[in-house]
């Protein structure tokens, strides 16, 4: 969602199954209300930096910003985890791109933090016009000790964008790469094979599109990126129940028990992390029922994840095995990329982009 070190994927992969039952911290920016704790792993740095002195909190930043036209500020804190003073000497940036991120609210330095105390900052990213689109990287750092290596560090990252709709928007892959995943979403996509259910897998796509619990934890679904037209957008599952068989010997069909997980809020249509209408959760729990995901955009297009449900049986979201930076597989998780569009334009897969925890995917249990 760098350049500061990764734990080993041993280790990383060890820590992500006892992870479920934890709040869920998937990327960067404005936290949603969440009405149920969500199952989400922690990053592979959290068992590195879990020994520092000083524990960060976000431990990484992804931000998305026009070039030229606006800024975007988020606010990191460190706090003292052990039982006796910590000094902090400095605030620092390092990296290429250190000129794009600055820092704000700088609290007086040193500052001598007592155990549990705390400190933040703001970091500010304001691309200016000549900015080279795509993404940005850089690390702050909260210095402890006489080098620049002492202490923990904050990895930032940015996407450079052109503009906020159409042609302007970032591709996918792009979104991916800035939020810090090793996904290959193999864009862009082609028009014809994605009109197509059941068609190539493309990247890392895991072709089945409805899931089951993975264990008894509640699923999470979070929001992590929305390129897409304006306006409140909500979304949610539904359960597939099997046909129900009428006296005369009838197939009726799949009824679907659909509900609501949250609204996507309007004005938070071009940005990463995107914020929630209150009231809205990060986490469900479907039993042991097959589900699948919808996401409505305006009055009268729902896309769901069963292509076959859509307007037109075309495929209009697609599920990734989800990879942590460094390729290692992230158990019982999914990269969800959704597109709005029905039909004519080429589809892009970014108007809706969720991380979907504690599920295995599952074939289609029947047919219509």
């Amino acid at each position: 969602m760098r350049p500061a070190a990764l734990a080993s994927a041993a280790v990383f992969a060890a820590l992500l199954l006892v992870a479920t039952a934890c709040a869920p911290a998937v990327a960067p920016g404005p936290r949603p209300p969440a009405a149920t704790p969500a199952p989400a792993p922690p990053p592979g740095t959290q068992v590195e930096r879990a020994r520092e002195q000083l524990q960060v909190a976000p431990w990484d930043l992804a931000f998305s910003a026009v070039h030229g036209a606006e800024a975007v500020v988020e606010t990191v804190s460190a706090r003292n985890m052990v039982d006796h003073p910590v000094e902090i000497g400095a605030l620092l940036v390092f990296g290429d791109d250190a000129p794009l991120f600055q820092l704000r609210d700088r609290p007086p330095l040193p500052a001598r933090l007592p155990p549990q105390g705390r400190i933040s900052v703001g970091v500010t990213f304001a691309p200016p016009a000549g900015a080279k689109l795509g993404v940005r990287r850089a690390l702050l750092r909260f210095q402890t000790g006489p080098s620049h290596d002492d202490g923990p560090g904050v990895d930032l990252a940015a996407l450079v964008t052109s503009g906020r709709v159409d042609d302007h928007e970032p591709t996918l892959a792009a979104i991916v790469e800035v939020l810090g995943y090793a996904v290959d979403v193999d864009h862009p996509f082609e028009p014809a094979r994605a009109s197509k259910p059941g068609s190539t897998p493309a990247g890392d796509e895991d072709p089945p599109l409805l899931f089951q619990r993975a264990n008894a934890a509640p699923v999470a679904l979070n929001p992590v990126a929305r390129f897409s037209t304006d306006g409140p957008v909500p979304y949610g599952h539904f359960d597939l129940v099997p046909p129900k068989q009428e006296s005369t010997g009838l197939v009726l069909g799949n009824l679907i028990d659909s509900r609501t997980i949250a609204t996507l809020a309007a004005g938070q249509n071009q940005t990463l992390n995107p914020e929630m209408d209150p009231g809205g959760s990060t986490s469900f729990d479907p039993g042991e029922h097959v589900f699948g995901l919808w996401m409505q955009f305006g009055k009268h297009v729902i896309v769901y994840s069963d292509p076959r449900k859509n307007r037109e049986r075309r495929a209009q979201m697609r599920a990734y095995a989800l990879k942590a930076r460094g390729g290692a597989p992230v158990p019982n998780a999914f990269l969800v990329a959704v597109e709005q569009s029905t039909g004519g334009a080429s589809p892009d897969f970014q108007d809706g982009v969720f991380v979907l925890w504690n599920v295995k995917p599952v074939a289609r249990p029947w047919n219509d």
